[in-house]
């Protein structure tokens, strides 16, 4: 219980070293738009290693979003713009938190270490889930994702596709949102 109304306000120094509710604001816009630029990084990246590029570019200048969002799945360029988008905002995040002064990353984001131990029984848990989940999608057809399973037909690098789709954007998405902007937004 409080015993006065000074308790529930946070201390000068704690304000100094966080980001305003506005400026937190501003900061995740340009993280985004940052991240929408890692995007398109990663798709001429991807573009520019295959022999599509007049193809594709044929499609962007022509407006063809259906011909575009088609050549996306068949060359596998998904993969390279989820991962420039989501390293592209992870550096941004790091960024701004580190023009602030007062506070390391670990600590704006409140990263603790969890025992190893911990962090196994999660993958442990994982693993299973998504075994479950994955026969449950190939014995019974109401189960089955046509995005999903069009996306990893076409590419020809599942490794990278997991690491970029179902790694590094979540983790992305969690620094942004829970880390970063409700840091920020809990003032």
């Amino acid at each position: 219980m409080m015993t006065n109304l000074t308790e529930s306000i946070p201390s000068p120094s704690d304000q100094t070293v966080v980001w305003s509710p506005s400026m937190t604001v501003v900061w995740t816009l340009a993280i985004f738009c940052l991240f929408l630029f890692g995007q398109l990084l990663g798709f001429f990246l991807g573009v520019s290693f295959q022999d599509v590029s007049s193809e594709i570019y044929d499609a962007m200048f022509s407006g063809d979003e259906a011909l575009l969002n088609r050549l996306s799945y068949e060359k596998d360029l998904f993969w390279p713009m989820a991962l420039g988008g989501a390293v592209m905002g992870l550096i941004s995040v790091a960024i701004a938190i580190r023009w602030k002064k007062g506070l390391t990353i670990k600590e704006y984001l409140h990263l603790n270490n969890v025992p190893w131990y911990v962090w196994g029984l999660w993958i442990l848990i994982t693993v299973i889930v998504t075994v479950g989940l994955e026969l449950l999608a190939s014995n019974f057809e109401d189960f089955q994702t046509p995005f999903l399973h069009e996306l990893v037909s076409n590419s020809q690098n599942i490794p990278l596709l997991i690491l970029s789709i179902g790694i590094v954007a979540p983790v992305f998405e969690e620094v942004l949102f829970r880390g970063f902007a409700y840091k920020g937004l809990e003032r």
